[in-house]
């Protein structure tokens, strides 16, 4: 499994940064199904009754304009497209919305090879 770790800026500096303010936990994104692999966006952050329904990256957004700029699979393809852009997730319940903060940082973790 590959993942693509996203880092939404902090809230009211749009993708600049404040050493004097915390960064917002990162979301860890399995590339193959969108799916919040761990962390934020996972159930234990919810309100998902069953404790096992990850949010799913649908893709992202430019600004407040409710449309996708990038679906998801034409994210993967270049992941570093994302900073400035905001995700766009569906939850446990069908609900989507799109974070107030663009991303600042993206990072790819390829999957390690095994050994035989």
């Amino acid at each position: 499994m590959s993942t693509i770790t996203i880092q939404p800026g902090q809230p009211g500096e749009g993708v600049g940064y404040n050493v004097h303010k915390p960064l917002p936990y990162p979301f860890h994104i399995d590339i193959e199904t969108g799916k919040c692999t761990r962390g934020r966006g996972t159930s234990d952050l919810g309100d998902d009754p069953t404790g096992t329904t990850p949010w799913v990256l649908l893709g992202l957004q430019d600004g407040d304009v409710q449309e996708l700029a990038r679906t998801r699979s034409e994210w993967t393809a270049d992941p570093q497209s994302a900073v400035g852009l905001r995700p766009v997730f569906i939850d446990w319940s069908g609900s989507i919305f799109a974070l107030g903060q663009p991303i600042t940082h993206v990072t790819v973790d390829a999957p390690k090879p095994v050994v035989a």
